[in-house]
């Protein structure tokens, strides 16, 4: 996968965030692989977003990321939650808690290991928009040889997705049986909250592709065992077009969502980075 970023700015910052947490600035609050994976997040956060993001604060314990508009985005708040807590008011930290595997499932995931699925609501909206006027000013009509889409245009999310969708439409000219987890594509941008949750979707953010709708594909509608059937007929080369575009897939969470893609590049980013930051 290719970013384009602005280099040297990005490695700067980045040095600069090495130095000021490891020193007597930072207070030792955290063991060395705490710090050792904060450092990893930013740099995925830094790359991934590198027009949004300028500048990095550090106050007391808290680490905040300055945006472009000039808000700060909390990384870590420090707070115990459970599962539905994360959900419901996580932080950077949270979203990025648990490492998405690029490897290919052969078992629906179990104990809520949902990857991704946790989000900073704080974060998405300072860069893909605050409400639904603020969104739908920053969609675009994407033209895919599949039809013609809204998805946002920040941080090359519309790029990304057409590019995902002309590579599935030649994965099906070359292979026919796959067309029935593509098409008919369910859709893109609704502006509506998550089933039994007051939280957004992602696809109230333009961010997000419902594939071909079948019963067997979403966990609130499915067995297990009805989920895990479909799981194992799923094309593989799909998920890998899709996450070599920065997308997450559904079909990766113990509350299986096999038709969902969404646009998280932080997350492809650092399940692809395999060097330890070094803590100086």
């Amino acid at each position: 996968m290719v970013w384009r970023v602005n280099l040297l700015r990005t490695i700067l910052l980045i040095l600069l965030s090495t130095s000021l947490l490891s020193t007597s600035v930072f207070p030792v609050l955290v063991d060395k692989d705490y710090l050792v994976n904060l450092k990893r997040d930013l740099f995925c956060l830094m790359v991934s977003y590198n027009s949004y993001i300028t500048d990095i604060e550090i106050s007391g314990k808290y680490v905040y990321l300055v945006m472009k508009s000039g808000e700060r985005v909390i990384y870590d708040d420090f707070l115990e939650k459970n599962f539905e807590e994360k959900l419901s008011n996580g932080d950077l930290q949270d979203s990025m808690e648990l490492i998405y595997p690029l490897d290919f499932p052969t078992n629906i995931a179990t104990n809520s290991f949902d990857p991704g699925r946790v989000r900073s609501y704080e974060f998405l909206k300072a860069v893909y928009g605050k409400d639904k006027e603020s969104i739908e000013s920053k969609l675009t009509i994407v033209k895919t040889s599949l039809g013609e889409w809204k998805f946002n245009n920040e941080n090359n999310a519309a790029s990304k997705f057409k590019e995902a969708l002309d590579n599935a439409h030649s994965l099906i000219l070359n292979n026919e049986g796959i067309k029935e987890f593509v098409l008919p594509l369910l859709g893109t941008y609704v502006f509506r909250k998550i089933a039994n949750s007051n939280q957004l979707s992602m696809h109230a953010f333009g961010l997000a592709v419902d594939l071909a709708p079948k019963r067997e594909s979403y966990w609130l509608n499915a067995s297990y065992e009805q989920g895990l059937k479909l799981l194992r007929l799923y094309p593989k080369q799909l998920v890998e077009i899709f996450e070599s575009n920065g997308f997450i897939w559904g079909g990766k969470w113990a509350h299986f969502d096999l038709m969902h893609f969404e646009y998280r590049p932080e997350l492809i980013l650092k399940s692809r980075v395999d060097i330890e930051i070094e803590v100086i």
